[in-house]
């Protein structure tokens, strides 16, 4: 067995776990795993396409920091990313997570991570435009500020995704290529993520069947906070080892 391969089963085992009814114990598990993905560059769904297992879909309430629209576009980016889907309530903090428990765990953790990060960025931002002279208002400056880095959060995700997507499947080893293969004829990804996007959206027929999407409308007001929003929007980090868990369902 390949080294790479040695490393998502040792994955798979330890998100078994992260199904423990010890709340601890499940988060424990949950950030071991999401350390041993970011050491080796692996993602989740890769992990997850190379079990061959029928996918099982749940829902997760949740309720968001804020009404801000930034925070649920962030959420619902990482969503995407991680083959959930989120619905939201108008007016509410209250959104809807479809998708397999750990891409939903996945989801918190990484929205969680970047959301703190996008608003110390915001706000040691906001203080040094306002120390050089900036007339902008603090909100208006804040909200083009998160459109210009939910931008760039988008544009690297896609990228990440289209990598993915790229990757040979666990049949395709590297020494195949080793052995003057042609690169464009070996089997990669993408089917199999394809087949989670179709488990998906079947899931969310079931559970949102009468769902309306809504598109999001961008009006930047502050032209010097969108780009500082996108200079920070290319800092951030989307994963971190974490040293002392939290549960993820309260």
């Amino acid at each position: 067995m390949q080294e790479r391969e040695k490393i998502i089963e040792r994955i798979q085992k330890i998100l078994a776990r992260s199904h423990s009814s010890n709340e601890h114990e499940a988060a424990t598990a949950l950030a071991k795993a999401q350390a041993l993905l970011a050491e080796h560059n692996l993602s989740l769904a890769e992990v997850q396409v190379r079990t061959g297992k029928k996918s099982t879909y749940v829902q997760y309430q949740h309720m968001l920091a804020g009404q801000d629209q930034w925070r649920r576009e962030l959420m619902a980016t990482i969503a995407r990313f991680n083959f959930c889907e989120l619905v939201f309530w108008s007016g509410t903090v209250r959104v809807a997570l479809i998708g397999e428990q750990e891409n939903i765990e996945a989801v918190l953790v990484m929205t969680r991570f970047v959301e703190e990060q996008l608003e110390q960025f915001a706000a040691s931002g906001f203080a040094r435009y306002a120390r050089s002279g900036g007339s902008a208002h603090g909100r208006s400056w804040k909200v083009s500020f998160y459109q210009g880095a939910l931008a760039v959060i988008q544009r690297r995700l896609q990228e990440e995704r289209r990598a993915l997507e790229a990757r040979p499947l666990p049949s395709a080893s590297s020494d195949r290529f080793s052995l003057g293969v042609d690169a464009a004829s070996v089997p990669t990804c993408r089917a199999l993520l394809v087949v989670k996007e179709r488990d998906l959206k079947e899931a969310m027929q079931q559970f949102y069947p009468k769902v309306r999407k809504r598109a999001s409308r961008r009006h930047i007001t502050a032209l010097d906070g969108y780009q500082a929003g996108r200079q920070a929007g290319e800092r951030v980090r989307f994963r971190q080892e974490v040293d002392q868990p939290r549960s993820l369902w309260p």
